[in-house]
């Protein structure tokens, strides 16, 4: 069957033949016709425009020129106008300025006029806008004909404006300076200077000026423009510019015109018309010579081009262009062929790299990925032998070498090495080396003995976390590997990294999923996989095992103390610890922050939890180094058996971590088993919360407030609000029934909000309807203390309430403000600008600080009930108050004794100068109504009497039972 032609190559006969030839005629002609036509229609215009535009270039220059001289010489006048000020003589002064004034004279000015002579009046200067210009201190410009009818101009000013009887500085201008360079202007061009009336000033003199001043007046409105006019039948084209002067000068304006013979300006035309027909007669012929020629040198190339193309369409990478040619087409064909040859090997490298993509996100076997791997560099480069190293992720001197041959059937083969660190050499060859089998030592085995590999080409490779590996390839001999081979091989080494990131990433996702990042412990999710085994191991072998839930004490305080980075490193010496004392079998895992479960595997004898709880305990009685310094925590923990505790893994948790919290109330540093009793105890924890929940959105709460007495005057000075639940089935519950609660919940925060707003509220009731109480004080928890923004709601409360800072007292706990001193002073400081008074509550009982009551703004201490409760009824004891009350004297401190319930308290603090007393021996915490009582009652009279009793001790003591 005969092939079909693509295309015919003869003269004219073939479809392309036709549009090149057409092409070339077209590319010929056209640009020349449209060129004529552009030329013999827009030519004169585009000349026209291309001398105006010269034009308006040289009278842009010349009037800026002009300008510039005027500012010039008008400083310089002004130098000399100075210098006459001095009685310099004039004819000095004019030495020194010749180059710019031809004439330098001074004229007298008495009575606040110029002497009126000739010249004044002729120039202008008696006018009243040049007398005012000349006042205000401006030079004045003022042209007038000269004897050759050749206009002269001149600049005038005061000599001294403040003295203006000293005379008026006349100077003439040289007009070789004003008007110089004309002479320099483009050929053919000229320019002229007229003035606002269209009188010449200065002009070339080929300068045409009859019509000018016509064509001027018809552009009067603008500021610059070009202009055509006719003088004796012969066509002018110009451009006009005016120069700005009577800001400067009063003169209104200058107007530069710069001008041409239209038949000079479009001179070029007539030119070209003579030479374009002759071009484009020649033209013609040399596009059609050139277009046969090129036709034919065009198409057979051309039709060999295209079946190439079409092999390379069906996938036969061996199509050869073959073309005998040295020009364009002969490079088109060479180019043609290595790219054949590159695109045949690149669709085998894409095949090969698109079945390990593959294998990489569906498979990930690691063993026959780099099998396959190793057998398409076998086949695309003729291998004798090929291998790869992979260094172990964690442990750098940890290697496997995977090999194979050059036989078709010879498995893959796997080493692994251990000792042998080659990061160095990654590192140091990462764009690839030659080697022989011998140098590269153990890594040699790729090739074995009966292999015919001479030489070794090296590829390391990475991921992710660095280098982790190298491709070797075996040839016979060694042969140049192009930057294409290079990259291709490059390819493979990347998607052996990728495939060892992805293993790396997924056993990270899997750690990460099952593990602490912090302590390398099972995390909860791995620990209830773990716990479900367990539970069935224990139900086909009938065996018991143990859950340990274990909380680190005082932890908190390490952290916040020392810091998140303290606190990790405890944490992990704490795994540590732990996992030294239990079975490589059992379970250690981290649940939360401080909180580790331990799973005890299947046993017969629950002593052996207790046992293991009691090394636990002993492990975390040793000091932690933490900082260069030795810090302490202790352990609670909790333990649940099975299947007696529980027989599923959330309820061994639960009651495992119920039974942590009973030991953490009892006194913590000890274990405890779960026992029936103390889900009771969850139980009633729960309601609890519940019922307090309820409590603050159903207005439960109520304050009491309790009087503080001052004990120089007897007078009640200030209550302090204790808050009260109003319980429907349980009566009025004091704090000690849920503020404990309530701080490890959370809902302190909430009950101190509700706790300072009631209070300002009251006092501000209070205060309405004229009940003088000076102060009213409230507690404030170490938790709502460090809220944030704690001092914006006191601001707020108190801006509501409409009472004043100096009303309030705030009681805080030492624990609250030794925890971070630099945190707690710069909002006790703000508080106190608010006029608030700080009261440290409970001082002696917490973790005191002498150092720290220096540093911190504290007004008051007040002393517990317990070192008051120390005094007998003979007035001994009570040492720590009578300390209390003597370094609050040398700090300047106030102090308020708590727990009065016995005359002996109140004479002993009267007698060791006490500031204020509270307590059952002058009124338990009473109701708003109970109070303003209580008020009325504690008259002038009944405080004497009752200080009275205290100072003779005959009074029974008062009973607080209630």
């Amino acid at each position: 069957m005969t092939k079909p032609r693509l295309m015919d190559t003869s003269f004219l006969r073939g479809r392309v033949a036709k549009r090149i030839f057409l092409l070339f005629v077209a590319s010929a002609l056209v640009p020349i016709i449209m060129l004529a036509a552009l030329y013999q229609f827009q030519g004169s215009a585009l000349l026209l425009k291309h001398a105006q535009g010269r034009l308006r270039g040289t009278s842009a220059t010349y009037s800026t020129a002009i300008y510039d001289r005027l500012v010039l010489a008008d400083q310089a006048l002004r130098g000399v106008a100075a210098e006459i000020g001095n009685d310099t003589e004039i004819a000095e002064l004019l030495s020194a300025v010749d180059a710019m004034f031809a004439s330098l004279e001074r004229l007298p000015y008495r009575h606040g006029e110029l002497t009126p002579h000739d010249r004044p009046s002729r120039l202008g200067l008696l006018a009243p806008h040049i007398r005012k210009q000349l006042l205000d201190g401006d030079t004045a410009l003022l042209t007038k004909a000269g004897s050759d009818n050749q206009p002269e101009v001149f600049f005038a000013r005061l000599a001294d404006p403040a003295r203006p009887e000293k005379g008026t500085i006349l100077a003439r201008l040289r007009n070789q300076y004003l008007w110089a360079e004309r002479d320099s202007n483009p050929y053919l061009t000229e320019l002229c200077v007229l003035d606002q009336k269209f009188e010449p000033l200065s002009c070339t003199q080929a300068f045409a000026l009859p019509g000018l001043s016509a064509a001027l007046q018809r552009e009067a409105a603008k500021i610059s423009g070009d202009l055509e006019w006719k003088d004796e039948a012969q066509p002018y084209v110009g451009h006009f510019r005016e120069v700005f002067l009577e800001a400067k000068f009063t003169v209104p304006r200058w107007i530069v015109v710069a001008s041409q013979r239209r038949s000079d300006a479009l001179g070029s035309l007539e030119a070209f018309r003579t030479m374009f027909w002759a071009s484009l007669g020649m033209s013609l012929l040399m596009a059609l010579l050139l277009t046969s020629v090129q036709i034919r040198r065009t198409m057979v190339p051309l039709e060999k081009l295209i079946q190439g193309t079409g092999k390379l369409g069906s996938r036969d990478f061996s199509a050869q262009v073959e073309i005998a040619s040295n020009d364009e087409f002969g490079e088109l064909a060479n180019s043609f062929n290595a790219m054949a040859k590159r695109l045949g090997k690149q669709f085998d490298v894409m095949t090969a790299l698109s079945a390990i993509d593959r294998a990489i996100l569906y498979e990930l076997d690691i063993d026959r990925l780099m099998e396959e791997l190793l057998l398409s560099l076998r086949i695309m480069y003729g291998l004798e032998c090929a291998g790869i190293v992979v260094v172990d992720r964690d442990k750098h001197d940890r290697t496997r070498l995977y090999s194979i041959g050059s036989e078709n059937n010879a498995p893959m083969t796997k080493h692994s090495h251990a000792g042998t660190d080659i990061h160095d050499v990654l590192l140091a060859n990462t764009d690839g080396y030659w080697a022989t089998p011998e140098e590269m030592g153990w890594r040699g085995m790729t090739c074995k003995a009966e292999s015919k590999a001479q030489h070794l080409f090296n590829l390391p490779f990475g991921s992710k976390s660095g280098p982790s590996g190298q491709l070797m390839l075996g040839f016979e001999g060694r042969i140049e590997l192009n930057e294409d081979d290079i990259g291709y091989i490059r390819e493979f080494a990347d998607r052996i990294g990728v495939a060892l990131s992805s293993a790396a990433r997924d056993e990270q996702l899997f750690r990460q999923a099952r593990y602490d990042g912090l302590t390398g412990l099972p995390n909860r999710f791995l620990l209830i996989e773990r716990l479900k085994q367990a539970v069935a191991e224990a139900q086909r072998s009938d065996k018991s095992f143990a859950v340990l839930y274990v909380d680190l004490d005082r932890f908190k305080q390490i952290n916040d103390s020392l810091g998140h980075a303290a606190g990790d490193l405890l944490l992990q010496e704490a795994a540590q610890r732990l996992r030294d004392c239990v079975r490589g079998s059992d379970t250690v895992a981290r649940v939360g922050g401080d909180e580790f479960t331990i799973l005890l595997g299947g046993f017969s004898d629950a002593s052996i939890a207790r046992t293991v709880a009691q090394h636990i305990l002993t492990a975390m009685e040793k000091s932690f180094m933490l900082s260069g310094t030795e810090n302490f925590v202790s352990a609670s923990i909790g333990v649940a058996i099975y299947p007696h505790d529980g027989t599923d893994p959330g309820q061994l948790l639960r009651n495992a971590d119920t039974s942590m919290y009973r030991a953490k109330a009892s006194g913590r540093a000890r274990f405890v088993f779960f026992e029936d009793d103390m889900n009771a105890e969850v139980v009633r924890i729960a309601k609890l919360d519940r019922e307090l929940r309820h409590a603050l959105s159903k207005q439960q709460l109520l304050l009491h407030y309790q009087p503080q007495i001052d004990l120089r005057t007897g007078a009640m000075c200030a209550v302090e609000a204790l808050v009260r639940w109003e319980h429907p089935q349980r009566g009025v519950l004091k704090p000690g029934h849920f503020i404990d609660f309530a701080e490890d919940s959370g809902l302190i925060v909430a009950l101190g909000e509700f706790v300072l707003q009631e209070a300002c509220r009251q006092y501000s009731r209070w205060r309405d309807l004229g009940i003088g109480i000076n102060r009213i004080a409230v507690n404030v928890s170490g938790r709502q203390f460090r809220q944030p923004g704690f001092t914006e709601l006191v601001e707020n409360v108190l801006r509501e309430t409409g009472i004043p800072g100096s009303a309030l007292s705030m009681e805080i706990t030492e624990n609250v403000l030794i925890e971070d001193v630099a945190v707690v002073i710069p909002i006790l400081s703000r508080l106190k600008s608010l006029g608030i008074r700080i009261a440290l509550d409970d001082f002696g009982t917490g973790f005191s600080s002498m150092s720290y009551l220096e540093r911190l703004p504290i007004d008051t201490l007040k002393i517990d009930r317990a070192f008051i409760a120390t005094i007998d009824s003979a007035g001994r004891g009570g040492v720590i108050a009578k300390l209390v009350l003597d370094m609050a004297r040398s700090l300047d401190m106030s102090v308020v004794a708590e727990g009065l319930e016995r005359l002996e308290h109140l004479k002993f603090l009267c007698d060791h100068d006490c500031d204020v007393g509270q307590g059952y021996l002058f009124s338990r915490p009473l109701p708003p109504d109970a109070l303003t009582e209580f008020l009325a009652t504690w008259n002038l009279v009944t405080r004497k009497e009752f200080f009275a009793r205290a100072g003779s001790l005959a009074a029974p003591p008062i009973s607080t039972a209630s």
